[in-house]
């Protein structure tokens, strides 16, 4: 964890203490000699040496906070022993404070975290009594990070929110831009990736306007372009994403900072970037680059080249390269092991599932899933949203409205608090003459007010009580949901995958191929089924995340089409496509899918035999227009406005008493809707309905 030093403050040497000694003699010796002259001579005994020492300071602990950013840790320990010898003879001293700041990042970077926090709190103490606010602000910083290196956020944010107000009100650019940057990650980490923005591109300004002055300023400008890179790419604006992210490394191959250059960071998340927006020439192009400098054991950049690796694997996989993708999971998974990155376990064991899936190889593909989703499992991943911005929102508003009174308090004067005081002493007499009037005239009806406000008072409680009880319960349904939901998913899913096996072999006999198509299909519906109750509890929280790739919508209507072939051809019933262009469309792939399987599952339901169903997709200038029509019964017009209602009692069987499957219409909507999208019906009775989807499509190029 990198901690932020002021640039001017370094160690003295024994040479500068010599040198400064003799300064104070001689000024001693001239003081002596003109004595006429000493009012002149006063000051100069105060300022030079004081000049003296601050520049030996500053050369020493410049040299040493070098040292520490390049991880030379003995160079420093020798360096420290003079402000060891300083410390000891004078406790509360700024040498003192300079050896406990260094010694507590040594301690840290050792993850000797006790003594890290022990020797803080000492330097925290002494700039405290020394009233420097410039020490003060690098020992808070310095906790801040410490807490930080411990993953303990919460402790960490007062000690931020301090120095900003202590920089903040001496102006200093560069550990205000630190503060920002700090801030941003807290953000990010609280998915409020527009706010986390607004801080980066903060910190961005400020470091950008000092990045000559030391390279580690020119290291945060990079720093601060990767990260607003990365929040668009949370955001799924992939160009801005792919925009910040090339001017990053561009910049960070030219700007005067010598090590520690994340090229291999910035080249990967840019192939990670090409493959999200469906370009994997490009995107393999820049991982294989940006792994191999990854690799590079002096870029300190292993985990991130081995994460990528696996990204690497699983492009190659979808692109029929097996070969390549089967080296690159066998070099990650060696690193994994040799280097203990173990929380890139699940991401190994998805991609090496979704590989053997790929080449139809489905018992080791089921192997591995059922490894994936036992160690899925068993971390705790439902990480809840941190109340990190709350509390800087509300500290900020609790500052400014201080802020606001004390300036109240400083705008009046003296004529004019003498005159309102004056008004205060009339107002109050009259006001006690109007109050104790009105108590005599009205105090039988003040009493009756009083019980009429206990008693409203009471039943808002009581009624806030059950509002309570009330939502916890809803909770606790949709909780219970839930976790029933995703527990039969797995066993469900596993049944399906074996059926999928066993469909393989083409040695059994007809009777018993039948038998694991009925399986096969039972176990799709019910996996549809769980989908949409985890949608639905997904839907009540408010945390329905769509995972947008781009698809072609001719594609999925064709996929979706065919999974309903067991349901056509009892029925004899014909699906006729047209499509204008098979357009690609930022689409979640599986919920989009369920979402043509359900209105195309309820046109067959109440289709006649014999009867034809019509879909139809046509490009509009800024859209893409889906119908869906059919000649069955119809609906009337109540049924038809509650169609997309949640909880409504339009669900009817089929003609031929087919029930119906799935929570319903409702999920469909919010689905469409969470694309930018509209769904509606038209319908009558005895004629038939048509469903519509319409999609925007994005604007061309990058």
């Amino acid at each position: 964890m990198t901690k932020l030093l002021t640039s001017g403050c370094n160690r003295i040497n024994l040479q500068n203490i010599k040198l400064i000694h003799a300064d104070v003699a001689r000024i001693n010796l001239y003081f002596r000699i003109f004595m006429p002259i000493k009012r002149f001579l006063i000051p100069l005994f105060f300022v030079i040496p004081h000049f003296c020492w601050s520049s030996a300071i500053d050369s020493s602990t410049k040299k040493i906070q070098d040292l520490l950013d390049d991880h030379k840790v003995q160079e420093v320990k020798a360096l420290l022993i003079p402000f060891e010898e300083a410390a000891q003879k004078e406790e509360n001293s700024e040498m003192a404070w300079y050896y406990y700041h260094f010694q507590s990042q040594l301690f840290d970077g050792n993850n000797e975290f006790d003594k890290g926090h022990n020797y803080i709190q000492k330097e925290i103490e002494i700039a405290r009594k020394l009233k420097r606010n410039d020490l003060l602000c690098n020992s808070l910083l310095n906790m801040g990070s410490h807490y930080e290196m411990v993953e303990d956020i919460a402790n960490a944010i007062p000690y931020y929110l301090e120095v900003l107000d202590l920089l903040g009100a001496d102006k200093k650019e560069t550990e205000i831009a630190h503060l920002y940057n700090k801030l941003g990650l807290i953000f990010y980490a609280d998915r409020e990736y527009q706010t986390a923005i607004k801080y980066f591109l903060e910190s961005y300004i400020l470091f950008n306007r000092h990045k000559n002055e030391r390279p580690v300023f020119a290291y945060w400008v990079q720093n601060n372009l990767g990260n607003i890179g990365l929040c668009y790419d949370r955001l799924h604006n992939y160009r801005k994403a792919l925009f910040y992210t090339k001017i990053a490394l561009k910049f960070c191959e030219t700007a005067k900072f010598e090590k520690e250059r994340p090229m291999g960071v910035l080249t990967t998340n840019i192939g990670a970037i090409y493959n999200e927006m469906g370009y994997p020439k490009r995107a393999i192009v820049y991982l294989k680059k940006g792994i191999k400098s990854c690799l590079d054991p002096a870029n300190y950049e292993l985990g991130h080249g081995t994460a990528s690796l696996l990204t690497l694997a699983g492009i190659y996989s979808k692109t029929w390269e097996y070969k390549l993708a089967d080296e690159s999971l066998s070099f990650a998974y060696k690193l994994i092991i040799e280097k203990k990155f173990i929380s890139l376990l699940p991401y190994y064991y998805k991609t090496i599932s979704q590989h053997f899936e790929n080449q139809k190889k489905y018992e080791h593909a089921f192997n591995y899933q059922k490894k994936y989703y036992h160690l899925n499992d068993s971390i705790n991943i439902a990480l809840e949203k941190s109340d990190y911005s709350r509390q800087i929102l509300l500290y900020k508003l609790e500052k400014q409205k201080i802020e606001n009174e004390l300036l109240v308090q400083t705008n009046k004067n003296k004529t004019l608090q003498n005159n309102v005081i004056l008004v205060f002493v009339i107002f109050t007499l009259l006001s006690f003459f109007y109050i104790w009037f009105n108590l005599k005239k009205s105090g039988k009806r003040n009493a009756e007010l009083e019980i009429l406000n206990k008693q409203i008072t009471k039943q808002k409680n009581e009624l806030e009580q059950l509002n309570l009880e009330l939502e916890h319960k809803n909770q606790n349904k949709s909780y219970l949901i839930q976790t029933v939901a995703h527990d039969l998913r797995t066993p469900i899913g596993n049944i399906q995958s074996l059926a999928g096996l066993m469909m393989e072999n083409e040695d059994q006999n007809e009777e018993f191929n039948e038998y694991i198509s009925l399986i096969d299909h039972s176990s799709r519906t019910a996996i549809t089924i769980i989908e949409d109750i985890l949608d639905q509890s997904a839907i009540e929280r408010g945390q329905l995340n769509l995972d947008f790739k781009p698809v072609k919508i001719g594609d999925i209507i064709q996929e979706s089409v065919q999974m309903l072939n067991f349901r056509l051809d009892p029925k004899s019933i014909l699906i006729k496509t047209v499509f204008e262009q098979n357009r690609v469309v930022q689409l979640d792939h599986e919920r989009f899918k369920r979402v043509l399987l359900n209105i195309i599952t309820n046109a067959i339901k109440f289709s006649p035999r014999n009867s034809i169903i019509e879909i139809l997709q046509v490009k509009k200038p800024e859209s893409i227009l889906i119908s869906i029509k059919d000649s069955g019964i119809g609906m009337d017009p109540n049924i038809l406005r509650q169609v997309f209602e949640k909880n409504t009692r339009a669900g009817r069987t089929g003609l031929e008493n087919e029930k119906t499957i799935g929570v319903g219409l409702s999920i469909a909507k919010t689905i469409i809707e969470g694309h930018n999208g509209k769904i509606w019906a038209e319908s009558e009775p005895d004629k038939g309905s048509t469903f519509y989807i319409e999609l925007p499509l994005e604007k061309e190029g990058v």
